[in-house]
């Protein structure tokens, strides 16, 4: 009996994987050439960012300047963002660059913060992903370009926080554990090309 349990649940599974890549090769080929990285990408966009949090909205913002820009080295470019703030927080500028290795796959980069830190980016389609942790908190970045527009979202949730559940499962079916983490921040900008 757990034999006929154990082959249907692989079935679906396999069948569950097998959609997700058709759907992700049918996005990617049916994405617009006209947003891929890095040439469309590349110059200075400015707009404002904003700090949500939930049951409270918005808590502060700032301008920010994005500059995704060319180097004299091949499969590197500059990500510099300005954040132009109150006095709390003054100016703050994160310049980093964004890296291309010859040995990671395909869709995959580098933002290198120039200070040992390195974090790992996914390019699926028009977005750049990635999910990272910081001491007892989990990151998530989004980066997407439609147009002449970059949106941008970072959102952040606390390890310790986690709700853990596990799904009802019959005699012979696999039992998951489910960790789920509540967001308790997020910042969101919407960026314009300038012209």
């Amino acid at each position: 009996m757990k034999n006929k349990h154990m082959k249907h649940f692989n079935k679906k599974l396999t069948f569950g994987l097998l959609s997700i890549l058709l759907s992700l090769n049918a996005f990617a080929q049916t994405a617009n050439n006209d947003e891929a990285f890095p040439d469309s990408w590349l110059g200075t966009y400015n707009g404002q960012m904003y700090m949500l949090k939930p049951g409270v909205g918005i808590t502060d913002s700032v301008s920010v300047k994005l500059e995704l820009l060319s180097t004299d080295m091949p499969k590197q470019w500059v990500y510099r963002m300005t954040y132009k703030g109150n006095k709390k927080y003054g100016k703050i500028i994160k310049d980093y660059l964004i890296v291309k290795p010859d040995s990671l796959a395909e869709g995959t980069y580098l933002l290198d913060e120039k200070d040992g830190i390195i974090i790992e980016q996914t390019l699926i389609g028009n977005t750049f992903y990635s999910n990272f942790s910081v001491g007892n908190s989990y990151l998530n970045s989004i980066m997407r370009k439609t147009g002449d527009i970059i949106h941008f979202e970072i959102f952040q949730s606390n390890v310790k926080e986690s709700l853990i559940t596990k799904n009802r499962a019959n005699e012979g079916q696999i039992v998951f554990e489910v960790k789920s983490y509540p967001i308790f921040t997020t910042q969101k900008a919407k960026l314009l090309k300038e012209k």
